[in-house]
């Protein structure tokens, strides 16, 4: 099993594993709020999907599936975390748009043999303005629990980095798969090349699963330092 094998194929169903850890001790330790427990369900189903990536040749259909299981995961877990009416149907919104680009790219345009960019634009996007929402309604009601306390805080951070990271990679990838294709001499040279592409995306994804476990940990060291004393 070579490094290039492990970061561009087993990385991602291994951050998803760890996104579903984490979020598994928040309800351990913490409430166990509906967002959280929608978390579980969406890191739970992704996991599967991505190990049967790993074992099936059918990467480009599944990862449609992927997009839009992102899209609607996330945007439900922004639906319980938001605290007006206006902003929780908002959250619905892109979840919807995705939905339907979807449903128009599967069942009347057709589907791309290759890796669906345009899907997981759509879906980055929307998850983006989610997240600034939310970091909105942070710095305008200030309250006392410090933020480091705040599992939700580690994880959108997370988030906020992997998705600002990954949105170029999303945006290229089908170009670049096209582009490399359509040459005549497709090269082992150019497969590398897409290979390690898509490695950086599952390093940054890997990275926001590592500082989300950090976090729920760190809170969980605190209040166990605090209940001790």
């Amino acid at each position: 099993m070579t490094f290039k094998y492990v970061i561009s194929f087993l990385l991602e169903p291994a951050s998803h594993l760890l996104f579903l850890c984490a979020v598994l001790i928040q309800l351990r330790i913490g409430d166990a709020k509906l967002r959280h427990k929608v978390l579980a369900i969406y890191y739970l189903m992704g996991f599967v999907l991505l190990v049967k990536i790993v074992f099936t040749k059918q990467n480009a259909y599944l990862y449609s599936l992927l997009y839009l299981l992102n899209s609607v995961g996330l945007d439900l877990y922004f639906f319980s975390l938001f605290e007006t009416s206006k902003k929780r149907w908002l959250a619905l919104l892109p979840a919807g748009v995705t939905l339907f680009y979807y449903l128009i790219k599967t069942f009347y345009v057709g589907a791309d043999p290759l890796f669906p960019s345009i899907g997981f634009v759509i879906s980055s996007v929307g998850i983006l303005i989610l997240i600034f929402f939310f970091l909105y309604q942070l710095m305008t009601q200030v309250k006392e629990e410090s933020l480091s306390q705040s599992f939700d805080f580690w994880y959108i951070c997370s988030h906020l980095i992997y998705q600002l990271g990954a949105f170029a990679i999303f945006l290229t990838y089908n170009n670049l798969t096209s582009k490399f294709l359509s040459d005549q001499h497709f090269s082992d040279e150019n497969r590398d090349i897409l290979i390690y592409l898509w490695g950086v995306h599952n390093v940054l994804l890997f990275l926001g699963s590592l500082l989300t476990l950090f976090g729920i940990l760190w809170i969980a060291f605190r209040r166990k330092s605090s209940s001790s004393q």
